[in-house]
């Protein structure tokens, strides 16, 4: 298979799967954002978490992550507790 039409087909595969990826979190009523949080915190964090950890780790930015983190525990995701660590 030739190196272009290889990466054609990569690129239509990525293309596919976020599309899939898109629907099912429409399904659940979720953004992107809460999508990466969450994952990370399920099976990336080994512990308690803070919001610049998870800033620093996953790329977005503090008020993003803070905002994220509001809205997951107002769907009922998350129970916060505020620290003087964070």
């Amino acid at each position: 298979m030739e190196k272009s039409h290889m990466l054609y087909m990569l690129k239509e595969v990525n293309q596919f799967l976020e599309m899939q990826a898109k629907a099912m979190l429409k399904e659940d009523h979720m953004s992107f954002q809460e999508y990466l949080i969450l994952g990370y915190l399920l099976f990336e964090d080994g512990g308690d978490s803070y919001a610049t950890g998870i800033h620093k780790k996953i790329g977005l930015s503090k008020a993003g992550v803070s905002s994220t983190l509001k809205n997951l525990r107002k769907k009922g995701y998350l129970n916060m507790e505020i620290s003087s660590r964070d």
